[in-house]
């Protein structure tokens, strides 16, 4: 009876055991199933999102690279530079080197609305156009609707490069969506680099809002540490300045510093109101710095950076129409913390410095309005160099970084 009982309990735990068996393994299976349903849509939405893969780049670019081939005496490589990882891009940097070939990259995807769909692709791989062996740009780009709206940019200025594409873009590619505001302020143009540079070990000095009281001071640092910075100015505080205003502008010219527009009027409902706005602000700084200085800035930082709240709207039609004109922006990577009215001078100096050593190009952020950067600038310095940092002022050859 007892062994009865035994083996009838043994059998009910063994049963037991087996559900939970079942139990455990059918948790397990949805599990999978789950993360397999989710990669599969993951993967469709990648796919639907950015259809620059690498097939479809190595695709797009050996169709072109074979239609080029027939249209032109030269050989030439062309590659499709939009994707999720850049290999069209890649590429074309690849492409020209030896035997007078010519590497044209076709900054965007395949699609006639990447620049303006995916600007942060087409800003990063605008610059693959270049001759690896020479000085001349090609970006008069060939058999594709987007390389109408780049052929466009001032960065395709090169007279030759529709002859050596052998004047073959697709006469059925509609050009790109015109906009009003593009013909506003004609004359607020710029001229691209050929190429970017990418310094080892640099710090670039930025200071934004100024000139103000406490500009001075940061002049006269600068001049007894000989460093050179880039000045962010801001038009109604040049004009709040008086004529001290002008002349602390023409001194950083003068001292060999960037000039470099921030805005005119520091309002971001103002400025970012539409993309009219914004041009109208733009132009009033640049117009102002080249009456005091003769100077046609050409590189400049976003109000409240590239990346923020009140431009979200226009941001993108803003990233594009900039880089059509062929102005530069700059973010930061560093930042002194000054924006705190509480900050102080030793609280300034170790943000400032806070990335020293670990990182090897640095946009370090400032404001000359405020004084507890203005005080700690001459440790900010000294730290810096004793870490074997170059100091260098921004320009437009200088790779940015960005938000």
């Amino acid at each position: 009876m007892y062994r009865q009982d035994r083996d009838d309990e043994n059998t009910r735990m063994q049963r037991a055991m087996a559900r939970r068996r079942r139990r455990h393994a059918g948790g397990l299976g949805k599990v999978l199933f789950g993360l397999l349903c989710f990669a599969t849509l993951a993967s469709a939405a990648l796919v639907s999102i950015f259809p620059g893969t690498r097939d479809f780049i190595n695709e797009k670019a050996q169709i072109m690279a074979d239609e080029a081939r027939h249209s032109v005496t030269s050989m030439v490589a062309v590659a499709a530079g939009g994707g999720v990882d850049g290999a069209g891009g890649e590429a074309a940097y690849g492409a020209g080197p030896g035997e007078g070939a010519q590497a044209v990259a076709a900054a965007g995807s395949a699609d006639d609305t990447a620049p303006q769909a995916y600007p942060d692709r087409y800003r990063k791989f605008r610059k693959c156009a270049y001759m690896r062996n020479g000085s001349d740009l090609l970006h008069n780009l060939l058999l594709d609707s987007t390389s109408i709206y780049i052929a466009q940019h001032p960065y395709a200025r090169h007279q030759h490069a529709a002859e050596l594409v052998g004047k073959e873009e697709r006469p059925d590619s509609p050009p790109p969506e015109y906009r009003a505001y593009q013909d506003m302020y004609p004359e607020m143009y710029a001229t691209l680099p050929d190429e970017w540079k990418i310094r080892d070990k640099a710090v670039y000095l930025t200071f934004d809002d100024g000139p103000t009281i406490y500009t001075e001071k940061v002049l006269d640092t600068l001049r007894e540490k000989k460093v050179k910075a880039t000045f962010f100015v801001v038009g109604a505080s040049i004009v709040k300045q008086g004529e001290d205003g002008i002349r602390l502008l023409n001194r950083m010219a003068d001292e060999g510093h960037t000039i470099a527009i921030h805005c005119n009027v520091h309002d971001y409902k103002q400025v970012y109101a539409s993309v009219e706005a914004y041009l109208t602000d733009f132009n009033n700084v640049y117009t102002k710095i080249h009456e005091v200085t003769g100077i046609r800035a050409d590189i400049y930082r976003f109000p409240g950076g590239s990346v923020n709240k009140f431009n979200k709207a226009v941001r993108d039609e803003l990233f594009a129409e900039m880089d059509r004109r062929g102005f530069t922006y700059y973010d930061w990577n560093a930042s002194s913390g000054d924006s705190s009215s509480k900050i102080t001078p030793e609280a300034a100096f170790w943000n400032a410095t806070s990335k020293a050593g670990k990182a090897s190009r640095i946009i370090l952020l400032m404001h000359d309005t405020k004084k507890a950067s203005v005080d700690a600038l001459a440790d900010i310095i000294d730290r810096y160099a004793e870490l074997g940092y170059t100091f260098m002022p921004l320009s437009n050859e200088e790779k940015p970084i960005k938000l």
